[in-house]
């Protein structure tokens, strides 16, 4: 049963971080760089390209960029379209697997380049 509990944190991780992640391109127009990763939902990133109209943090705790096996979540993104993934390995932190080991994934491409 801890096993799946930590299956259902993990979606409840990524559906918080997709709504970040949508939010933070309502005001920045884009996606956070593969660069500047899921951190860039916590703090105002420093490495380009800068977001001026920034208005988070848009997660409430820096412990929402982590799986609950601790690793941090595997964050990509582009601009052309926009579109991003975020994945977890499961509990093995292994490509592939079933069970405790699935790995969880959220895929996101917009149909325009706004």
């Amino acid at each position: 049963r801890v096993d799946e509990a930590l299956h259902e944190q993990a979606e409840i991780d990524l559906e918080r971080i997709t709504r970040a992640l949508h939010q933070y391109k309502l005001d920045n127009l884009r996606y956070p760089s593969p660069d500047q990763g899921l951190y860039a939902l916590l703090e105002s990133p420093v490495l380009e390209p800068l977001s001026p109209r920034w208005a988070g943090p848009y997660l409430s705790r820096s412990s929402l960029i982590r799986d609950p096996w601790k690793r941090d979540y595997i964050y990509h993104s582009s601009d052309a379209p926009p579109s991003f993934s975020v994945k977890t390995l499961g509990a093995d932190g292994v490509e592939g697997g079933s069970g405790e080991n699935r790995d969880l994934l959220v895929v996101f491409e917009s149909d325009s380049d706004y």
